[in-house]
This record gives structure tokens, C-alpha cells and sequence, in this order.
């Protein structure tokens, strides 16, 4: 990658970081505990030290999620920056969570109850519901799935900003062991942990992914949508737009069979679940589009080998 964009991107720090290749434990050993090929990882929170955050860097299907719900001792506490994040981590964990919605979804629990769970499971843009006039408490360990979204969210959101910076940047301070869990991390990540005053551990685990990538870039979107209604008629298209407002927009210039999906037309939960299942076809129309609502937590393992994104 050359050097103007990997500063453009503000990834310096990530990029220059060394990747670990091999998990640290014999391959026999790894199959057992796991059950999964050697290049899955096996993280344990008893491995890493108290007082350090830990920044744990690993591309989409290495299990670094999946070691966290299985490995886990003593209170702790899950942030994510989407329900559905939280949902399913939580329906996998070894460990009783309290989510922080009632049973129903339909309301909030009470934050005195959320205060006092030994085990919390909560979004970020919620976390204010954690102060007031009560101090934040600490866990044994805090977990921030999808950390670079949690932390962009809380930049322009109109509802308590403030306190939400407040309860994660305490329950960061607090807490023995901090887990800040992802792929990607700018050059600011690292700035704001650093601010916290704790030492940082920072790992960076690396599959070889998206290889053989052909990639078009089009001068104008008339070309755009000439090419993709071309490759449409025989081919089905994933679509990946940065606006939520644009899905209709895009429909409307697509000749083939076509679906959107955004903040007010959700993926229902089995279609999302077929995206990420390697061993079914989710997709039922040529082109799907999404806006920004699929861009951490959802997969798609086994639909198409085109994907187009216009933004």
C-alpha cells in the first residue's frame, strides 16, 4: 500500500504494527479447544495483563469475537455499536448476560438494574444510563466489539454525546481488563486510548483475504449503472452505498429485479443470518442494496463475487 494513502486513511500506526500470523499453540491443541482450522484464533481474557487496554486487531473470520464468548471469568461488561451485534453475542456467550432492553425489546430496563448486572450487555449511544448521579463501575473485564464504529458513533450523535464519552471512557479506567476488539484502527484510536492513561497492547493478526480482486472505478454514474445493468442480466450484484436516502435513488436506475435495505427497510434477522451462513444463498434478486446498516456485523460469505459501491 503506498505510504500518501496509508496516511490519507490515517492508518500509520496500524499499518506499520508487525502481523502475527500463527496463534501461539500447538495445532493439535487448536483443533480440540476450537474445533476450527489452525488459522482461527483462540484468545483467552486470563492470557492478557490488568491495566492494559488491549487493541486486538484480526480481519472478518479469524474468531476473535467468537474466542470472547467462550473465554470469559468473572464480570463483564459488552459494548457494541449495534443490537444486533449485542444479541448475538450474547445468545452464543458461555456467561448470563443482562441485556440492557426488557425481555420484550420493547423498552429499557431500569438503570439502577443496569448498574448493579454483574454481567452487562449494552450499546454504546446507552451507556449514559450507566452515570448521573451514580459513579461508573468497573469490570473484570470490558469488551468493545466493533470498537472503530462505537467510537465514530459518539462523534455528531444529538443525544448525550457527552455522558455516553463519559461512561465508556470510565468504564475503560475502571475496568482490569479492556478489549477493544476490530480491524481496522486509525492513527485517532490510538490517540484517544492514549489519553486514558493506561498502558496499550496492540495486536494485529492477519489472514490473507480478498485475493484476485479485480477492481473497476468509473468516471460518472451514468457508466456506473450502464455497466451494472449489463452484468446484472446474468449475474447478481451487491450493492453498498453511504447514504440511506440514495437506496431508493439507486433502485430506480437499476433495469433488473432489485431490493433495498436501510434504517426503515431492516434485513429481517433470517435473511441476515443466510447472508453469513457460507452454505446458503441469502440473496433472492439481482441487485441488493445496502446503506450503512450492514457496514460492521453483518457477513456475506457465499453470494456473490461482485459487489459494487457508490458513494
Amino acid at each position: 500500500m503506498e505510504k500518501d494513502l496509508i496516511e490519507h486513511l490515517s492508518l500509520s500506526i496500524w499499518y506499520e504494527k508487525q502481523a502475527w500470523t500463527h496463534y501461539p499453540l500447538e495445532a493439535d491443541e487448536r483443533r480440540a479447544l476450537h474445533g476450527k482450522p489452525i488459522e482461527y484464533l483462540y484468545l483467552k481474557a486470563s492470557d492478557y495483563k490488568e491495566g492494559e487496554i488491549n487493541i486486538i486487531s484480526a480481519c472478518l473470520g479469524m474468531g476473535k469475537t467468537h474466542s470472547f464468548k467462550h473465554n470469559l471469568e468473572g464480570t463483564t461488561c459488552l459494548i457494541t455499536p449495534r443490537k444486533t451485534i449485542a444479541e448475538q453475542f450474547i445468545e452464543d456467550s458461555t456467561i448470563d448476560f443482562v441485556y440492557y432492553l426488557t425481555d420484550d425489546l420493547t423498552d429499557f430496563r431500569k438503570n439502577k438494574e443496569l448498574r448493579e448486572a454483574e454481567n452487562l450487555a449494552i450499546v454504546n449511544l446507552s451507556t449514559w444510563r450507566l452515570t448521573g448521579a451514580h459513579k461508573t463501575k468497573g469490570y473484570d473485564n470490558a469488551i468493545f466489539d466493533e470498537y472503530a464504529l462505537s467510537l465514530s458513533q459518539l462523534v455528531g450523535t444529538k443525544h448525550k454525546p457527552f455522558d455516553n464519552e463519559d461512561a465508556i471512557s470510565s468504564i475503560m479506567q475502571l475496568s482490569k481488563k479492556v478489549f477493544c476488539l476490530g480491524w481496522l484502527f486509525r492513527d485517532f484510536h490510538f490517540e484517544y486510548l492514549e489519553l486514558l492513561g493506561k498502558p496499550i497492547n496492540f495486536e494485529k493478526w492477519h489472514k490473507d483475504i480478498a485475493k484476485n480482486v479485480e477492481l473497476n472505478i468509473y468516471p460518472n454514474e451514468e457508466q456506473f449503472f450502464q455497466d451494472l445493468n449489463d452484468v446484472a442480466k446474468s449475474q447478481r450484484i451487491l450493492l453498498f452505498t453511504d447514504r440511506k436516502g440514495d437506496c431508493k435513488n439507486i433502485a430506480e436506475n437499476i433495469s433488473e429485479d432489485s431490493v433495498y435495505f436501510n434504517s426503515d427497510e431492516r434485513i429481517p434477522p433470517d435473511l441476515a443470518n443466510a447472508y453469513a451462513d457460507k452454505n446458503i444463498q441469502g440473496m433472492s434478486h439481482q441487485v441488493e442494496i445496502f446503506n450503512p446498516i450492514v457496514s460492521h456485523g453483518y457477513n456475506f460469505r457465499n453470494e456473490t463475487d461482485r459487489t459494487a459501491m457508490l458513494f
